[in-house]
């Protein structure tokens, strides 16, 4: 098995239709250092939950690709995984949902001019029926430099909403 994780490195694991492994396990925001943990924490209970979040954002593509077609172009996963020993060395108390690896946040890939617009679209028709933990940092376009922000969604047993 461990031979197997490195060699996701080397090789793009599909989850979905759209949304692979690496994704998850890198994200955009994530330093180098985190994500060398990741990828030695990693076992196969993990590894199927990371799986089941996948799919629950795939759905959300899906629908957003229905309504905006060629204005929206899928997915940036900012943050998927993150683990406890990297939660901790940054003070933070290690108790996330991504470190129970179901979690992504995601932010649209679309146009600026389309952005505002896309993202609060996938959050209002997605919040108020989402099982689990659904959250968003508000974009600032304005901002120097612009705050593109995310939508945060977990596969938790309790619902939970907030707002960072």
């Amino acid at each position: 098995f461990l031979i197997k994780l490195k060699q996701f490195k080397m090789e793009k694991v599909q989850l979905t239709k759209n949304l692979w492994l690496h994704e998850f396990l890198e994200g955009t925001a994530m330093p180098s250092e985190s994500i060398a943990m990741t990828y030695e924490d990693l076992e196969p209970e993990k590894l199927a939950r990371i799986g089941v979040i996948a799919e629950r954002i795939q759905n959300i593509r899906n629908a957003t690709k229905k309504k905006f077609g060629k204005r929206f172009n899928g997915f940036r996963v900012c943050a998927g995984v993150r683990v406890k020993r990297w939660e901790l060395l940054r003070e933070r108390s290690g108790k996330s949902q991504h470190t129970e690896y179901w979690t992504a946040d995601i932010q649209p890939i679309c146009e600026d001019e389309d952005y505002m617009e896309i993202f609060n679209w996938i959050y209002d028709n997605f919040e108020p029926t989402w099982k689990g933990g659904f959250a968003k940092s508000e974009p600032d376009l304005e901002a120097k430099p612009k705050k593109k922000g995310f939508i945060h969604a977990d596969c938790r047993m309790n619902n939970a909403r907030w707002k960072y």
